[in-house]
């Protein structure tokens, strides 16, 4: 669920239109990485709010099993919050509303929080979701792979203990992502975002959990969100 949580918002650095950006660029931005990022970057700057469909498909190369995850997020930059739907394979809530990240499983009738301020996010998620660009390239090394006429695939790879590379493809015309990967030996795990909605002006009552009267609610998140970055 951590990486699920990294790719989801690494999307979001590049959820946002750059103006001006010419349709079909096929050449490598004459800055290379750091040109590519300045400008996802710029458009990041640009974002109130955005709302997204993701899909993310995980494939275990050891018998060939695939499942899927599908949902939507929604997040608001200032004052920081966010939504996470997961609609299957089981239905499940992740929110901030500014005082508690909640985590809300409706099958169980269970409710878990964990009292959190925008400056612990990025501890707590490994990202801060208002800020991805930032937060990601703090624990990767960002790389370009390459671009053509379509788009341009920027790798961020991560070194230590637990090595890992997160390849991102961005489209040449709105610098969205189209898709994000990482694999291993064991795994592959692919993202995809779409139905992008950016600047709808979203206010922190729509980040309000309304939970049932005879849900339980506890203290702490289990499982969910480590300490650790992804």
């Amino acid at each position: 669920m951590t990486r699920f949580a990294a790719g989801l918002f690494v999307a979001l650095m590049a959820a946002g239109p750059v103006r001006g950006a010419a349709p079909g660029l096929s050449t490598t931005p004459s800055g290379g990485v750091e040109d590519l990022l300045a400008r996802i970057q710029g458009a990041e700057d640009r974002i109130k709010d955005v709302s997204l469909t993701f899909r993310q498909t995980t494939l275990l190369k050891a018998t060939g099993d695939s499942t899927s995850t599908t949902g939507t997020l929604a997040l608001l930059r200032a004052p920081e919050r966010f939504r996470v739907t997961f609609t299957a394979p089981a239905s499940q809530v992740a929110l901030y509303d500014g005082t508690y990240l909640w985590l809300y499983l409706p099958a169980a009738g269970q409710a878990f929080r964990q009292k959190a301020g925008s400056q612990d996010l990025a501890r707590v998620l490994g990202l801060n979701p208002a800020e991805p660009v930032r937060s990601f390239r703090r624990g990767y090394r960002a790389s370009l792979a390459g671009c053509d006429a379509r788009g341009c695939t920027v790798d961020f790879a991560r070194g230590g203990s637990s090595p890992m590379t997160w390849h991102v493809r961005v489209s040449a015309t709105t610098w969205r992502m189209e898709e994000a990967w990482f694999e291993n030996e064991e795994v592959r795990v692919s993202l995809s975002c779409y139905d992008y909605r950016v600047n709808r002006k979203l206010t922190p009552r729509a980040f309000r959990l309304a939970l049932p009267g005879d849900v339980e609610v506890q203290d702490g998140i289990p499982m969910m969100f480590g300490a650790k970055a992804p």
